[in-house]
């Protein structure tokens, strides 16, 4: 069984960094990363590359919308969007992130499949940038790319579900039906391999950056302090909040004190931001019924 698994492993590695069977990234995606690279695009650039994707385009507009900004109906366009609500690294983090996940096939149901993923997408993803504002300025990292690792930290669900859709129902039944505590060990169990792994192995060979490739790696390790720790602590905060809400992949809901003194943090405020997100849940879970479509 042993020597299957690891079998297992190897070979799911060896078909993602040759992205065999995966779709290469879309034109967007490919066009947000050159204008990340670029210091010289501007807002007129980003929106141009948005508006090229009605959908991305409409889910963007979705976003700016919500009421946390008070905007509302007032932004009616891309355009308005980045320069009057979003910003520049916000919304192209926030682009990237929704152009490249939905590119991977997902059953519907279960407590990881495509509607469980995306709503725990988002969520983690706006959880993460609202615990971010309390960080010292000095430390505090980008809101852009605090979302976006947020938004694609368990991209590796979504990956085993495109390359082994038999492995993935398994897993996804099992965690569903069984009350365990978390996938992570029914995942070694299974196949051998853990979908931070996986994630991590897809966004290596999809040249994501590598802040987002950390958060995905080290996202249930508490102990990481390594480059980039602020982004996984937040998504381990996120999602170890979420578990009060039975929404992700574990059901352990402690909020590790280390992680938050060192992140500026107390615990009573953690649960009452949280709380105050689920007050604009309805928003939010339309904007995920718009990405799980």
């Amino acid at each position: 069984m042993s020597n299957r698994k690891d079998e297992f492993a190897r070979t799911i590695r060896q078909r993602i960094q040759q992205l065999d069977d995966l779709p290469t990234l879309p034109e967007a995606a490919r066009a947000l990363l050159r204008l990340r690279n670029d210091p010289q695009a501007g807002a007129q650039e980003l929106a141009t590359v948005v508006e090229q994707d009605p959908s991305l385009a409409a889910q963007i507009v979705r976003y700016a919308r919500l009421s946390i900004f008070g905007y509302g109906g007032k932004v009616t366009s891309v355009q308005k969007t980045i320069t009057l609500v979003l910003g520049f690294d916000m919304a192209l983090h926030m682009a990237l992130g929704l152009s490249t996940g939905n590119r991977l096939n997902m059953p519907e149901d279960g407590r990881i499949g495509r509607n469980a993923f995306w709503r725990h997408a988002v969520y983690s993803a706006t959880l993460m940038q609202e615990f971010s504002t309390a960080i010292p300025a000095a430390h505090r990292p980008p809101a852009g790319l605090t979302y976006l690792a947020g938004l694609l930290h368990n991209l590796g669900f979504v990956t085993l579900s495109h390359l082994a859709p038999k492995e993935f129902t398994l897993l996804n039944q099992f965690f569903s039906e069984s009350g365990v505590n978390s996938t992570r060990e029914l995942e070694l169990q299974l196949l051998g391999v853990r979908h931070e792994q996986l994630g991590m192995w897809l966004m290596q060979a999809w040249g994501l950056p590598e802040e987002v490739i950390i958060t995905a790696r080290e996202h249930h390790y508490p102990d990481y302090e390594g480059r980039h720790a602020t982004y996984s602590k937040l998504a381990l905060l996120a999602d170890r909040a979420l578990a009060r809400h039975q929404l992700g992949d574990d059901n352990n809901c402690e909020l590790p004190k280390e992680i938050l003194a060192s992140l500026g943090l107390t615990e009573t405020w953690t649960l009452a931001t949280l709380e105050q997100l689920f007050t604009i849940s309805s928003e939010l879970d339309s904007l995920v019924e718009q990405l799980a479509a």
